[in-house]
């Protein structure tokens, strides 16, 4: 129905669709049969290419920012607060390295936390986002 496109690298795009066909229907086991309505999805891409690097918070099951209980598994799942004792250093937090920090699951030839550069930037890199939620979960109920 209609797209937009915000510099440099947003882009919009607007379907005619009303709330019960983006809705769909599902079937009691939550799969899709033959015949019925799937729905739609509601998808937010980065476009990979714009290398980003730094950390997430770490979060609980409901959100909230709580601080993590030991080392993190991959270098992926490093944040913030692997990095500091308590949530109150974060207000003024600069990386250093004067917290020694592994992986608990390191891959082969993994990075080293502080020993150069090219592992810095490995650990800190951040992949592109996907992020897709069917209709039933983002409309308002009827």
């Amino acid at each position: 129905a209609f797209s937009a496109r915000l510099e440099p690298d947003v882009y919009l795009f607007g379907f005619a669709l009303g709330l019960e066909e983006a809705r769909g229907e599902r079937a009691i086991s939550n799969s899709i049969t033959s015949g019925m309505n799937p729905g739609w999805f509601f998808v937010f891409k980065e476009r990979p290419g714009g290398v980003k690097f730094g950390l997430d918070d770490f979060v609980d099951d409901l959100g909230n920012t709580v601080m993590p209980n030991g080392n993190p598994e991959s270098w992926n799942d490093l944040s913030w607060e692997h990095l500091v004792q308590n949530p109150e250093e974060l207000e003024s937090y600069q990386i250093n390295f004067s917290k020694s920090v592994s992986v608990t699951n390191p891959e082969t030839n993994a990075p080293i936390w502080g020993d150069n550069s090219a592992d810095l930037a490995h650990i800190l890199y951040q992949n592109p986002v996907i992020f897709a939620r069917h209709a039933q979960e983002m409309l308002p109920k009827d």
